[in-house]
Formats: C-alpha cells, sequence, structure tokens
C-alpha cells in the first residue's frame, strides 16, 4: 500500500478525486493523468478537482505527495527555544520523505526476494529497452536478431 499517492482509473464524468494520504502544504501534491503533469484546483484540504485535461473513461490518475528534499522547513539556531510544533514540522518532513523513497522503492524493477537470482518485473512489462549486442541481452519481441524461446 502506498503511503504517498493514490491511483485512480477515471469513469469519463467524474474530475474530483480525494488526497487520501497527509502533505505538510498543498504544494507538495501533483497530480498526473496519464503520466502527464495535469492541472488542478483545491476544493478542500482531502478533495481536488481536474482543471485540464479534460478526463476519459480509463485515464489512469496520479495523486502524489513530494516533500521538498532540498529545503529544509526547519532551521534550527543556538540559543533558540525548541518548540513542539518546530520538532514535529521538522520530524514530520523526515517521515513523509522516507515514505515517498519507500513508494518509489516498491514501483521499481527490484531483486526477487525468493532467492531465485532474477529481477521480479512486479507484473509489469519492460519497455525502451536498447538494441541488444550480445545474446544474454534484453531484447524486445520486434528486434528479431535473437529467437524468442518459449
Amino acid at each position: 500500500m502506498a503511503n504517498s499517492k493514490v491511483t485512480y482509473t477515471a469513469d469519463g464524468s467524474t474530475q474530483s478525486f480525494a488526497v487520501t494520504f497527509p502533505y505538510i502544504s498543498r504544494s507538495h501534491v501533483s497530480v498526473t493523468v496519464g503520466g502527464a503533469t495535469a492541472t488542478f484546483t483545491w476544493n478542500n484540504d482531502n478533495l481536488i478537482t481536474i482543471t485540464t485535461p479534460t478526463l476519459t473513461s480509463g485515464d489512469n490518475v496520479v495523486i502524489a505527495r513530494s516533500t521538498s528534499i532540498n529545503t529544509r522547513l526547519i532551521d534550527y539556531v543556538d540559543g533558540s527555544n525548541l518548540t513542539e510544533t518546530d520538532l514535529d514540522l521538522d520530524s514530520k518532513q523526515a517521515f513523509y520523505m522516507a515514505q515517498e523513497a519507500l513508494d518509489e522503492r516498491d514501483s521499481h524493477l527490484a531483486l526477487d526476494l525468493s532467492g531465485a537470482d532474477s529481477w521480479d518485473g512486479l507484473s509489469k512489462k519492460i519497455t525502451d529497452v536498447a538494441t541488444p549486442t550480445a545474446d544474454n541481452d534484453a531484447a524486445t519481441a520486434g528486434t528479431g536478431m535473437f529467437p524468442l524461446l518459449y
């Protein structure tokens, strides 16, 4: 289960979707439709409406959180008072970044943990491979260079 994103399949009539994960700032939330950036407005803290594109049935809608990794939200200063709010915000930023990293890891090709010494494609096809140059290179079915073994 993802901690920092939610995926919907559009029905062709709904443009509004729930944001089901916590976030620090609305600016940390993004939306893609079919892999392309979408524009949206906030209805409230838990609901957005996609303004472009107009969704059609079957469109893949991904709402994701991307917490700032380049900007520290809290900067500690010697001699200052540490408040619960500052400590919580600093901790939340690190926690959210860790969740986002785990979600990213879980959505990529990975070593098969069963001990089979192979890669697990997560039941997804592998696309955009280069033209093979050796017998043991990965190849697309359409290259015609190497016979497919079934």
